[in-house]
């Protein structure tokens, strides 16, 4: 749901939307059969109606850090598929340190801490960080 090109986006109106479209879904789970690309096309109308909330809700520079993160997980996940790391995570709902993760892949611990830390932090929390850094080094943060 876009705003009019005559006027301002309608919040109501597209939580409404969504509403409406959440609840088509629900009744609609459990029947995939002919309908199936139905089903489809109406998640994705949710997904980019809920998108288009955030997007237009968050403030720009709250904007710019959300897409900031996504492309860190994403440039993460890319980095562990191709160092095959998920194979080494276990799915019996134990865990593994990034430490032995680590000597899994070959690879440093510092390299694959920031590589698990990165996706996982906001924005702000990564700022701090970079901040206390710096000072900690007698340098003086840019930001």
């Amino acid at each position: 749901m876009s705003a009019p090109a005559n006027g301002p986006f309608d919040l109501v109106k597209a939580a409404e939307a969504l509403l409406e479209d959440a609840k088509r879904l629900a009744s609609a789970s459990g029947e995939r059969s002919h309908e199936e690309e139905e089903e489809d096309d109406l998640r994705r109308a949710i997904a980019k109606t809920a998108k288009t909330i955030i997007t237009e809700t968050l403030s720009p520079l709250d904007l710019l850090r959300a897409e900031w993160l996504q492309m860190a997980d994403i440039a993460a996940w890319s980095i562990f598929l191709e160092w095959n790391a998920f194979d080494h995570i276990p799915l019996d709902g134990s865990s593994i340190s990034v430490a032995d993760l680590a000597v899994a892949l070959n690879a440093t611990k510092g390299l694959v801490g920031k590589i698990t830390h990165l996706p996982t932090h906001p924005p702000t929390q990564l700022e701090q960080h970079r901040r206390h850094t710096l000072s900690d080094q007698g340098e003086t943060p840019s930001c």
